[in-house]
Parts: structure tokens; C-alpha cells; sequence
């Protein structure tokens, strides 16, 4: 791809003139503060099954979270400092321009299983987008997979597991640096994100967002109120289906407690994590500090009006978040404060010794516990051994006779 065609690209991503139909423009995507009424943190539960009751609320433009992002973007391709790019922007201008690894990505479409969207996206998707390029993909990954159905090429595994037994815990799908990532399926999709908001700017730092008529009709906003244009919708969960955004939701919180523990430069910051189709990705963010959520809605992977048949916009907002370190503003607590964005209120709801846990207990990687221990010793026997109550009395009376006559000397 020809540098022209990245300079049509960041035109398209963030001048609001190149084009009434752009679906590729950066700051119509919102990040909706989020109020959590329930949980089961407290609980030895796995991120397979959180359970979290939210609230969604109002929503922030992009780019109030990230000029300092654009600002760079637009200095480092347009401005006098070309030859001073820091590596992550180099990362994204190499991920726009390299045809092979779009036409790789887009082979996602195809992917049959979660599995295969889940090697897909994490080698052609967001490992390419972090400057170190590296990624992990739990262990636990299909046994059929080691190499991307896309390309070929190995993939990167390992042990992503993390928290505490004695509240979240559990094994992200894959790991990006200091950011997590979910897979999910079209299913998962949230019930909010049918709602069509558009944001309208009122002074430079109170920027509200204002609801469409029709959502006011729902009664989702009071005009009375304080916050006029607030749309509270309350999420109904489906019991009978896992409710892949639950894990979202827990992954991100306690991923964000675990980077903030003895990392002073990660106070104060908004941790992301994502929840990714084989169509769109999601994302989470979480500030441990100041006990803030904030979800984006849902954006799409792929656009028609695009050379490379990506939504470029939403490339770029994958970025952003991946390398917040970079380029998060920060000290934005009295910013959220003027416009009265609540907190999330999920510490609040928490003993203070299960707070304690996670702000200063969580490990990576978990131990393993007796059961993962049962199973390792019955994979580690010389023959293929089906994991069943049989199997394990069985290992039992085994090892009873190899400590008995083997592990002791017999004269």
C-alpha cells in the first residue's frame, strides 16, 4: 500500500469532512460510563462464571481520552518529526500499510470455530499492533490449532492464568502485553449496542452526550434530571446461556487490580481489555485508582470503503488502547467529576478483605489447584488414561504399590 493510501486513511479515521457515510470515523465511537450493581466477586468463582449486573450510562467521544494519540498520529506522518517515530507508531503505520497481513486477517471470515477466529485475531489482529508483537494464547487452546489457519505459522502459547482462588480467577483467552482479549461469537452481542447515540459538544470540558428522541421515548432519560440525556438501561441476562460478557467484565477488573499492584506508572490509568468476533470488538476498560468503568460500543472489524476491506478506524482504536501506556491522558478524575460521570461502585460492594485481595493478591500464573494437579499426574502416566473416577482410583492403588516398594530401599 502506497503512502498516499495511508494519508487517505487517517483522513478518512479522523477529518470529520471526508465523508458523510464514513464508517470509519474515529470520534463517533463512545465510551459509556458504566455503573456495576452486582457481582459475584466476592465469591471462588472462575471468569467462566462471573456474574455482573451493570448499568449503562452516558457516553465520552474517542478522542477524550486519547488526543494525545491524535495529536502524535497526525504530527508523526504530517509534521516535521518523521524521523523520530517511537516504535509503537511505527507498529501502526507497518499494520496499515502491510497488504499481506490484511488479506490474512480478513481470511477471519471464514473461520468455522472460535478457535480458528481466536488464532486468527491474535496474529494478524492485535499482536501486530504492540510494538513487541508479542501475544500468548492460553495453553489450553485446541490441541489441533499450534499453527494459524491463516498463514501457517506457529502460534504463541503459554499459561495465561491469573487471579486468586479465593475470588476471580481464571485463563484469559490471550494476552497482549498488559491487556487482555476475550473471543466471543456474534451471540454475545449487548443489548445496548442497538441503541444508535450520537454526541453533541457543549463546552470543552463538559462534553455531554445526548440521546436520540426515540431512546427518550423508552424512558430512558429524565428531563428533569440533572444529567438530562442519560440513558440507564439495566442488562437482562439470559440464564440458560454463558454470558460471554460477564467474563469480560471480570477479566478487565481483575486484570486492571493485578497491572496497578507495584506499577506506580499505571495509577490513575484506564486498563483495557477487549472482547473480540470473528465481526467486532468491544472494549473494556477499567481505572483500579479511581474505581472507573468504561465500555465502548460495539465496532466493526471490516469496512467495503476501505482498500484494505478493514475498518481503519477501528484498527487505530485497538491501538489506542493496546498502548494506553502511551497515550492515555491522564489526572482526568476532576474532568469526570465535572461532569458528574458516577463510579462504577464495584469497590464499594466488596468486604475490605476481599478489596485487600485484589489489590494486593493477585498472582500470575495461578498455582495449580488439587484438581489441575489430579489431572497433570493422570496425563503424566505412560499410557493415555481417560480422567474418570475409575481412573483415578486406579492411579491411586498405583501409587500406593510405588510407594511402597519402589521409593523406599528394599534389601
Amino acid at each position: 500500500m502506497a503512502n498516499r493510501n495511508l494519508q487517505s486513511i487517517f483522513r478518512q479515521c479522523f477529518s470529520e469532512y471526508s465523508s458523510v457515510e464514513n464508517n470509519l470515523f474515529i470520534n463517533n465511537r463512545l465510551f459509556h460510563n458504566v455503573k456495576i450493581t452486582e457481582t459475584n466477586a466476592q465469591d471462588k468463582k472462575s471468569f467462566s462464571n462471573a456474574s455482573v449486573e451493570y448499568i449503562v450510562g452516558e457516553g465520552l467521544p474517542c478522542y477524550w481520552l486519547w488526543t494525545k494519540a491524535f495529536e502524535e498520529i497526525t504530527e508523526s506522518y504530517c509534521g516535521e518529526n518523521k524521523g523520530t517515530l517511537r516504535e509503537c507508531i511505527i507498529a501502526l503505520f507497518e499494520f496499515l500499510q502491510d497488504e499481506n497481513n490484511s488479506s490474512q486477517l480478513l481470511k477471519v471470515k471464514k473461520a468455522t470455530t472460535v478457535a480458528e477466529i481466536q488464532a486468527i485475531l491474535s496474529h494478524h489482529l492485535f499482536a501486530p499492533l504492540v510494538s513487541s508483537g508479542s501475544y500468548i494464547n492460553d495453553e489450553q487452546f485446541p490441541d489441533h490449532l499450534k499453527k494459524c489457519p491463516a498463514c501457517g505459522e506457529n502460534l504463541e502459547l503459554g499459561d495465561t492464568s491469573f487471579g486468586n482462588y479465593k475470588v476471580w480467577h481464571g485463563h484469559p483467552d490471550i494476552a497482549i502485553d498488559r491487556c487482555l482479549v476475550k473471543i466471543g461469537t456474534e451471540n454475545d452481542e449487548c443489548v445496548e449496542d442497538t441503541d444508535i447515540f450520537e454526541y453533541e459538544l457543549t463546552d470543552p470540558v463538559s462534553k455531554k452526550i445526548k440521546i436520540e428522541d426515540d431512546a427518550r421515548e423508552t424512558g430512558g432519560c429524565d428531563e428533569g434530571s440533572e444529567l438530562k440525556g442519560y440513558n440507564e438501561s439495566l442488562m437482562s441476562k439470559n440464564n440458560e446461556v454463558e454470558n460471554t460478557l460477564d467474563q469480560v467484565f471480570a477479566q478487565t477488573i481483575t486484570n486492571a487490580f493485578y497491572q496497578a499492584k507495584d506499577n506506580p506508572e499505571l495509577q490513575n490509568l484506564f486498563i483495557p481489555s477487549f472482547l473480540a468476533t470473528d465481526e467486532k470488538v468491544q472494549i473494556l476498560m477499567y481505572n483500579a485508582d479511581n474505581d472507573r468503568m468504561l465500555k465502548s460500543q460495539d465496532m466493526e472489524l471490516f469496512s467495503d470503503i476501505s482498500d484494505n476491506g478493514l475498518n481503519n478506524g477501528t484498527v487505530i482504536c485497538i491501538w489506542f488502547a493496546l498502548n494506553f501506556m502511551d497515550f492515555q491522558q491522564k489526572e482526568l478524575e476532576n474532568e469526570f467529576e465535572a461532569i458528574r460521570f458516577e463510579k462504577s461502585g464495584f469497590q464499594e460492594k466488596l468486604r475490605d478483605e476481599i478489596l485487600s485481595i485484589y489489590q494486593s493478591e493477585l498472582v500470575r500464573p495461578l498455582p495449580m489447584n488439587d484438581s489441575e494437579k489430579e489431572c497433570r499426574n493422570v496425563k503424566g502416566t505412560a499410557y493415555h488414561l481417560w480422567n474418570s473416577d475409575h481412573t483415578r482410583r486406579m492411579k491411586e492403588r498405583l501409587d500406593t504399590l510405588d510407594e511402597k516398594y519402589w521409593t523406599k530401599s528394599h534389601h
